[in-house]
């Protein structure tokens, strides 16, 4: 039996292998819908480098999970933003074009959107002064939710008809993607 091929070093921090690691954790946690059910070790396995080479790109498979989460909120958020963009602003235009791609990020990444809003890990709080990505996207559909009512994003009933609306196309999303 012969050992698997290991790949030739590469210089500290390499951006590819850094990209290749979380593009490996994706197809992993895309396959086994949970974080409980993969590893370092499976991660590595992907990639075709040893475990302990992982810890020069990343802490820990949390860390690994979480720029896998931050990657796919700046995707997810980029829709959005580009939806809302593009609409006409006659009418409901707006709201409608957030609502129309949010569903259909859902349905046409599955993987990504499960990973989103079913992995569960526990995130370290960000300390590095970035805003958490995931509260850009809530804050998105404030804004236009509040547009489309003609009141403040601070308002009370901005704030609820945001949630009640996520709620929905989070429901609607998830049964039609799975």
């Amino acid at each position: 039996m012969s050992s698997p091929q290991r790949r030739p070093r590469t210089a500290r921090g390499s951006g590819a292998v850094r990209e290749e690691i979380l593009d490996a954790a994706y197809t992993l946690l895309s396959e086994t819908g949970s974080v409980d059910r993969i590893s370092l070790r499976s991660i590595a396995r992907e990639v075709g480098v040893t475990p302990m080479a992982l810890y020069r790109y990343f802490d820990d498979l949390t860390s690994i999970v979480i720029a896998v989460k931050l990657r796919h909120y700046e995707e997810f958020l980029t829709t959005l933003d580009d939806a809302v963009a593009r609409a006409d602003t006659a009418d409901r235009s707006p709201l409608y074009a957030l609502a129309n791609a949010y569903l259909q990020f859902g349905i046409d990444r599955p993987g990504a959107y499960q990973i989103l809003f079913s992995t569960r890990v526990d995130e370290p709080s960000v300390t590095d002064g970035r805003k958490i990505v995931g509260r850009r996207a809530r804050e998105a559909f404030l804004e236009t939710v509040a547009d489309y009512l003609k009141v403040r994003p601070g308002d009370e009933l901005a704030w609820t008809k945001t949630v009640q609306l996520w709620t929905a196309l989070h429901g609607i999303t998830h049964l039609r993607a799975t």
